[in-house]
Protein backbone atom coordinates (compact mmCIF):
# COMPACT_ATOMS: atom_id res chain seq x y z
CA UNK A 1 0.00 0.00 0.00
CA UNK A 2 2.79 2.08 0.60
CA UNK A 3 4.64 1.62 -2.72
CA UNK A 4 1.56 2.39 -4.57
CA UNK A 5 1.73 5.64 -2.31
CA UNK A 6 5.39 6.21 -3.46
CA UNK A 7 5.11 5.45 -6.84
CA UNK A 8 1.61 7.82 -7.06
CA UNK A 9 3.94 10.55 -5.59
CA UNK A 10 6.57 10.41 -7.79
CA UNK A 11 4.60 10.03 -10.56
CA UNK A 12 3.07 13.43 -9.60
CA UNK A 13 6.50 15.03 -8.95
CA UNK A 14 8.22 13.27 -12.56
CA UNK A 15 4.82 15.57 -13.90
CA UNK A 16 6.26 18.51 -12.44
CA UNK A 17 8.94 18.13 -13.18
CA UNK A 18 8.17 17.78 -17.08
CA UNK A 19 5.66 20.65 -16.94
CA UNK A 20 8.91 22.95 -15.70
CA UNK A 21 11.22 21.94 -18.21
CA UNK A 22 8.47 22.59 -21.05
CA UNK A 23 7.42 26.16 -19.56
CA UNK A 24 12.10 27.12 -19.15
CA UNK A 25 12.17 25.57 -22.76
CA UNK A 26 9.15 27.78 -24.16
CA UNK A 27 10.69 30.51 -22.38
CA UNK A 28 13.53 30.31 -24.01
CA UNK A 29 11.96 30.12 -27.47
CA UNK A 30 10.34 33.51 -27.03
CA UNK A 31 13.20 35.24 -25.73
CA UNK A 32 15.49 34.06 -28.93
CA UNK A 33 12.68 34.70 -30.87
CA UNK A 34 12.25 38.30 -29.54
CA UNK A 35 15.92 38.45 -30.04
CA UNK A 36 15.57 37.57 -33.68
CA UNK A 37 16.77 33.87 -33.02
CA UNK A 38 20.66 34.82 -33.15
CA UNK A 39 22.95 34.16 -30.89
CA UNK A 40 24.20 36.56 -28.42
CA UNK A 41 28.25 37.23 -29.35
CA UNK A 42 28.65 39.07 -26.29
CA UNK A 43 31.40 42.04 -27.93
CA UNK A 44 30.30 44.96 -26.02
CA UNK A 45 27.60 45.75 -22.74
CA UNK A 46 26.63 48.93 -23.59
CA UNK A 47 25.70 50.07 -27.11
CA UNK A 48 25.65 54.27 -27.57
CA UNK A 49 23.32 54.71 -30.33
CA UNK A 50 24.72 58.04 -32.85
CA UNK A 51 22.90 59.90 -34.98
CA UNK A 52 24.17 62.08 -38.03
CA UNK A 53 22.06 65.51 -37.00
CA UNK A 54 22.89 65.53 -33.18
CA UNK A 55 25.53 68.05 -32.29
CA UNK A 56 28.99 66.28 -32.36
CA UNK A 57 29.77 68.51 -28.63
CA UNK A 58 26.56 67.22 -26.93
CA UNK A 59 27.01 63.90 -28.32
CA UNK A 60 31.11 63.70 -27.15
CA UNK A 61 29.64 65.00 -23.91
CA UNK A 62 27.17 62.16 -23.82
CA UNK A 63 30.13 59.09 -25.01
CA UNK A 64 32.14 61.01 -21.94
CA UNK A 65 29.28 60.16 -19.43
CA UNK A 66 29.00 57.09 -21.22
CA UNK A 67 32.51 56.13 -21.10
CA UNK A 68 33.26 56.97 -17.19
CA UNK A 69 30.08 55.11 -15.67
CA UNK A 70 31.34 51.65 -18.44
CA UNK A 71 35.45 52.01 -16.83
CA UNK A 72 33.93 52.34 -13.39
CA UNK A 73 32.57 48.81 -13.53
CA UNK A 74 34.90 47.01 -16.03
CA UNK A 75 32.34 46.95 -18.96
CA UNK A 76 32.83 47.67 -22.68
CA UNK A 77 31.08 50.08 -24.94
CA UNK A 78 30.62 50.95 -28.40
CA UNK A 79 29.01 53.89 -30.62
CA UNK A 80 26.72 52.42 -33.54
CA UNK A 81 26.38 54.85 -36.19
CA UNK A 82 22.09 55.54 -37.78
CA UNK A 83 23.05 56.97 -40.82
CA UNK A 84 19.40 56.50 -41.99
CA UNK A 85 17.40 57.73 -39.55
CA UNK A 86 14.25 55.91 -40.36
CA UNK A 87 14.99 52.66 -42.12
CA UNK A 88 18.31 52.38 -39.84
CA UNK A 89 16.83 52.30 -36.52
CA UNK A 90 15.67 48.57 -36.02
CA UNK A 91 18.46 47.05 -37.68
CA UNK A 92 20.91 49.41 -35.44
CA UNK A 93 19.21 48.07 -32.61
CA UNK A 94 19.47 44.16 -33.67
CA UNK A 95 22.46 44.53 -34.20
CA UNK A 96 23.18 45.72 -30.45
CA UNK A 97 20.99 43.13 -28.99
CA UNK A 98 22.57 40.39 -31.15
CA UNK A 99 26.09 41.58 -29.94
CA UNK A 100 25.23 41.02 -26.43
CA UNK A 101 24.27 44.79 -25.44
CA UNK A 102 22.49 44.39 -22.21
CA UNK A 103 22.01 48.26 -21.80
CA UNK A 104 21.88 50.91 -25.27
CA UNK A 105 21.83 54.56 -24.84
CA UNK A 106 19.68 56.99 -27.09
CA UNK A 107 21.22 60.09 -26.74
CA UNK A 108 18.38 62.86 -26.91
CA UNK A 109 14.39 63.21 -27.69
CA UNK A 110 14.88 62.38 -31.44
CA UNK A 111 14.45 58.74 -30.66
CA UNK A 112 11.46 58.62 -28.43
CA UNK A 113 9.04 56.94 -31.33
CA UNK A 114 12.30 54.66 -32.08
CA UNK A 115 12.11 53.49 -28.11
CA UNK A 116 8.12 53.75 -28.50
CA UNK A 117 8.07 51.24 -31.28
CA UNK A 118 10.56 49.16 -30.05
CA UNK A 119 10.35 48.66 -26.10
CA UNK A 120 8.47 45.39 -26.64
CA UNK A 121 10.13 44.21 -29.25
CA UNK A 122 13.68 43.39 -26.80
CA UNK A 123 12.26 43.39 -23.39
CA UNK A 124 15.35 42.05 -21.75
CA UNK A 125 17.12 44.88 -23.19
CA UNK A 126 17.41 47.86 -21.21
CA UNK A 127 16.69 51.17 -23.40
CA UNK A 128 17.67 55.00 -21.70
CA UNK A 129 16.15 57.74 -23.37
CA UNK A 130 18.29 60.60 -23.01
CA UNK A 131 15.76 64.13 -22.57
CA UNK A 132 12.90 62.19 -23.64
CA UNK A 133 9.77 60.17 -23.02
CA UNK A 134 8.83 57.35 -25.66
CA UNK A 135 6.00 58.30 -27.13
CA UNK A 136 4.47 57.19 -30.56
CA UNK A 137 4.33 59.47 -34.06
CA UNK A 138 1.73 62.26 -32.95
CA UNK A 139 2.02 62.67 -29.43
CA UNK A 140 -0.74 61.42 -28.57
CA UNK A 141 0.52 58.06 -26.28
CA UNK A 142 3.65 57.70 -24.02
CA UNK A 143 4.30 54.35 -22.57
CA UNK A 144 7.70 53.80 -20.49
CA UNK A 145 7.81 49.64 -20.46
CA UNK A 146 9.60 48.42 -17.89
CA UNK A 147 12.84 48.07 -19.84
CA UNK A 148 13.25 51.49 -20.51
CA UNK A 149 14.69 54.50 -18.27
CA UNK A 150 13.34 57.78 -18.86
CA UNK A 151 16.03 60.43 -18.18
CA UNK A 152 13.80 63.95 -17.96
CA UNK A 153 15.73 67.75 -17.09
CA UNK A 154 13.94 70.20 -14.85
CA UNK A 155 14.74 73.05 -18.21
CA UNK A 156 12.45 75.78 -16.07
CA UNK A 157 15.42 75.61 -13.34
CA UNK A 158 17.99 75.79 -15.46
CA UNK A 159 16.30 79.01 -17.55
CA UNK A 160 16.10 80.31 -13.52
CA UNK A 161 19.37 80.41 -13.72
CA UNK A 162 19.76 82.28 -16.72
CA UNK A 163 17.02 84.92 -15.82
CA UNK A 164 19.04 85.33 -12.16
CA UNK A 165 22.20 85.35 -13.64
CA UNK A 166 21.31 88.22 -15.83
CA UNK A 167 19.59 90.31 -13.47
CA UNK A 168 21.41 90.02 -10.46
CA UNK A 169 24.58 91.11 -12.89
CA UNK A 170 23.44 94.17 -13.63
CA UNK A 171 21.52 93.48 -17.22
CA UNK A 172 18.08 95.92 -17.26
CA UNK A 173 16.71 94.69 -20.81
CA UNK A 174 16.56 91.35 -21.49
CA UNK A 175 14.45 89.52 -24.39
CA UNK A 176 14.23 85.75 -24.43
CA UNK A 177 13.73 84.52 -28.16
CA UNK A 178 11.15 81.48 -27.71
CA UNK A 179 10.46 78.74 -29.86
CA UNK A 180 6.19 78.17 -29.52
CA UNK A 181 6.55 74.75 -31.39
CA UNK A 182 9.17 73.92 -28.72
CA UNK A 183 8.03 72.77 -25.21
CA UNK A 184 11.75 72.75 -24.28
CA UNK A 185 12.14 75.99 -25.50
CA UNK A 186 8.36 77.10 -23.62
CA UNK A 187 9.78 75.76 -20.26
CA UNK A 188 13.27 77.72 -20.50
CA UNK A 189 11.40 80.76 -21.34
CA UNK A 190 8.90 80.70 -18.41
CA UNK A 191 11.83 79.79 -16.05
CA UNK A 192 13.67 82.27 -17.56
CA UNK A 193 10.95 84.91 -16.49
CA UNK A 194 10.27 83.78 -12.45
CA UNK A 195 14.69 84.02 -12.33
CA UNK A 196 14.78 87.48 -13.79
CA UNK A 197 11.66 88.46 -11.27
CA UNK A 198 12.94 86.74 -8.46
CA UNK A 199 16.48 88.14 -8.73
CA UNK A 200 14.90 91.43 -8.85
CA UNK A 201 13.03 91.04 -5.71
CA UNK A 202 16.03 89.83 -4.14
CA UNK A 203 17.55 93.14 -5.58
CA UNK A 204 14.62 95.88 -4.80
CA UNK A 205 14.93 96.94 -7.83
CA UNK A 206 11.73 97.48 -10.09
CA UNK A 207 13.36 98.70 -14.17
CA UNK A 208 13.66 95.36 -15.12
CA UNK A 209 12.27 94.89 -18.74
CA UNK A 210 11.98 91.69 -20.04
CA UNK A 211 10.77 90.78 -24.13
CA UNK A 212 9.59 87.76 -24.86
CA UNK A 213 9.92 86.98 -28.63
CA UNK A 214 7.39 84.28 -29.52
CA UNK A 215 8.94 82.60 -33.16
CA UNK A 216 6.38 80.60 -34.68
CA UNK A 217 7.37 77.78 -37.46
CA UNK A 218 6.27 80.32 -40.52
CA UNK A 219 8.90 82.85 -39.69
CA UNK A 220 12.53 82.85 -40.27
CA UNK A 221 15.18 84.13 -38.32
CA UNK A 222 15.90 87.94 -40.51
CA UNK A 223 12.16 88.52 -39.22
CA UNK A 224 12.70 87.54 -35.49
CA UNK A 225 15.85 89.87 -35.39
CA UNK A 226 13.75 92.90 -37.15
CA UNK A 227 11.37 92.25 -33.39
CA UNK A 228 14.39 92.21 -31.30
CA UNK A 229 14.68 95.79 -29.02
CA UNK A 230 17.72 97.57 -30.42
CA UNK A 231 18.08 98.59 -26.09
CA UNK A 232 18.52 94.86 -25.31
CA UNK A 233 21.31 94.08 -23.00
CA UNK A 234 20.97 90.20 -23.51
CA UNK A 235 19.03 88.23 -25.60
CA UNK A 236 18.54 84.67 -24.57
CA UNK A 237 17.52 81.61 -26.71
CA UNK A 238 17.85 77.93 -27.48
CA UNK A 239 17.59 78.83 -31.39
CA UNK A 240 21.38 78.29 -33.27
CA UNK A 241 19.71 80.30 -35.78
CA UNK A 242 19.46 83.31 -33.61
CA UNK A 243 22.79 82.61 -32.13
CA UNK A 244 24.10 82.75 -35.90
CA UNK A 245 22.08 85.78 -36.82
CA UNK A 246 23.58 87.95 -34.07
CA UNK A 247 27.18 86.95 -34.96
CA UNK A 248 27.96 90.58 -36.33
CA UNK A 249 25.96 92.57 -33.73
CA UNK A 250 26.58 94.21 -30.65
CA UNK A 251 23.81 91.72 -28.86
CA UNK A 252 25.31 89.62 -26.16
CA UNK A 253 23.62 85.57 -26.25
CA UNK A 254 22.94 83.34 -23.21
CA UNK A 255 22.49 79.86 -25.32
CA UNK A 256 20.09 78.24 -23.47
CA UNK A 257 20.20 74.23 -23.54
CA UNK A 258 23.62 75.06 -25.76
CA UNK A 259 27.24 73.63 -24.71
CA UNK A 260 29.14 75.61 -27.52
CA UNK A 261 30.75 79.25 -26.82
CA UNK A 262 32.64 79.50 -30.01
CA UNK A 263 30.69 82.47 -31.52
CA UNK A 264 32.00 85.45 -30.10
CA UNK A 265 28.49 86.99 -28.95
CA UNK A 266 28.15 84.00 -26.65
CA UNK A 267 28.69 85.05 -23.35
CA UNK A 268 27.36 82.20 -21.27
CA UNK A 269 25.20 78.74 -21.89
CA UNK A 270 22.95 77.50 -19.41
CA UNK A 271 21.92 73.98 -19.17
CA UNK A 272 21.81 70.01 -17.98
CA UNK A 273 25.52 68.69 -16.86
CA UNK A 274 25.21 65.92 -20.00
CA UNK A 275 28.30 63.90 -18.93
CA UNK A 276 27.53 63.95 -15.25
CA UNK A 277 23.68 62.61 -15.80
CA UNK A 278 24.42 59.98 -18.20
CA UNK A 279 27.32 58.62 -15.68
CA UNK A 280 24.92 59.00 -12.91
CA UNK A 281 22.12 56.71 -14.73
CA UNK A 282 24.18 54.17 -16.05
CA UNK A 283 25.85 53.66 -12.79
CA UNK A 284 22.54 53.42 -10.61
CA UNK A 285 21.64 50.93 -13.39
CA UNK A 286 24.88 49.09 -13.27
CA UNK A 287 24.65 49.11 -9.83
CA UNK A 288 21.47 47.85 -9.41
CA UNK A 289 20.73 51.12 -8.02
CA UNK A 290 17.40 51.56 -10.33
CA UNK A 291 15.00 49.99 -12.49
CA UNK A 292 13.66 50.16 -15.88
CA UNK A 293 10.13 51.47 -16.24
CA UNK A 294 10.63 54.91 -14.38
CA UNK A 295 11.52 58.36 -15.27
CA UNK A 296 14.74 60.09 -13.64
CA UNK A 297 14.37 63.84 -12.93
CA UNK A 298 17.71 65.75 -13.31
CA UNK A 299 17.26 69.36 -11.36
CA UNK A 300 19.17 71.55 -8.74
CA UNK A 301 18.45 69.29 -6.55
CA UNK A 302 21.69 66.66 -7.43
CA UNK A 303 23.42 69.70 -8.97
CA UNK A 304 23.10 68.89 -12.44
CA UNK A 305 22.58 72.92 -13.86
CA UNK A 306 25.57 73.87 -15.60
CA UNK A 307 26.09 77.68 -15.74
CA UNK A 308 28.99 78.30 -18.30
CA UNK A 309 30.16 82.04 -18.60
CA UNK A 310 32.96 83.47 -21.12
CA UNK A 311 34.59 86.28 -19.68
CA UNK A 312 33.08 88.80 -16.68
CA UNK A 313 30.19 89.02 -17.83
CA UNK A 314 28.82 87.30 -14.33
CA UNK A 315 30.80 88.13 -12.14
CA UNK A 316 28.40 89.00 -9.56
CA UNK A 317 26.42 85.28 -10.17
CA UNK A 318 29.13 83.69 -7.88
CA UNK A 319 29.56 80.19 -6.55
CA UNK A 320 28.04 80.88 -3.41
CA UNK A 321 24.47 82.60 -5.55
CA UNK A 322 24.56 79.41 -7.10
CA UNK A 323 24.47 77.51 -3.94
CA UNK A 324 21.97 79.84 -1.70
CA UNK A 325 19.54 79.35 -4.71
CA UNK A 326 20.00 75.70 -4.95
CA UNK A 327 19.12 75.76 -1.74
CA UNK A 328 16.23 77.55 -1.56
CA UNK A 329 15.06 75.59 -4.55
CA UNK A 330 15.61 72.38 -2.69
CA UNK A 331 13.96 73.73 0.78
CA UNK A 332 10.99 74.49 -1.52
CA UNK A 333 11.58 78.26 -0.76
CA UNK A 334 11.21 78.91 -4.11
CA UNK A 335 8.72 77.44 -6.62
CA UNK A 336 9.31 77.40 -10.03
CA UNK A 337 6.14 76.69 -12.70
CA UNK A 338 6.67 75.21 -15.82
CA UNK A 339 3.11 74.42 -16.87
CA UNK A 340 3.23 76.25 -20.11
CA UNK A 341 -0.62 75.82 -19.64
CA UNK A 342 -0.89 78.58 -17.37
CA UNK A 343 -0.05 81.88 -18.91
CA UNK A 344 2.66 84.49 -18.45
CA UNK A 345 0.59 86.86 -17.00
CA UNK A 346 -0.60 84.16 -14.13
CA UNK A 347 3.37 83.46 -13.33
CA UNK A 348 3.05 85.78 -10.73
CA UNK A 349 5.71 88.72 -11.52
CA UNK A 350 6.03 91.16 -8.97
CA UNK A 351 9.19 92.98 -10.13
CA UNK A 352 9.96 92.76 -13.72
CA UNK A 353 7.80 93.84 -16.80
CA UNK A 354 7.17 91.80 -19.50
CA UNK A 355 6.66 92.59 -23.13
CA UNK A 356 5.44 90.12 -25.03
CA UNK A 357 5.87 90.37 -28.99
Amino acid sequence: MKLKKFHKLLTIVSIVILLFIVVMLWSSRTILKKNRGKRISNDYEIALIKYDTIDNLYFELVEQGVKKAATSFSKSYKVLNVSDYNASNEETLKTAVEDGATIVVFPDASFEEVVYNYQKVYPYTTLVLVDGIPRNADGSDTVVNNNVLSVQYDEAEAGFFAGYASVCSGYRKLTFVCEDNSLKSMHFCYGFLQGADYAAGDLGISDVLVQTIHRNSDENVSMVMDRISKETDIIATLSTEVVEAVRDTNYKIIFCGGYNMEAENVVATVNNDITAIVNDVIVDLLAKNVEGGTTVNFDTSNNNIAFQTAGSYFEAFTKDVRKSLSKRIEEGDITIISDTTVTTEELGLMHITVRNK
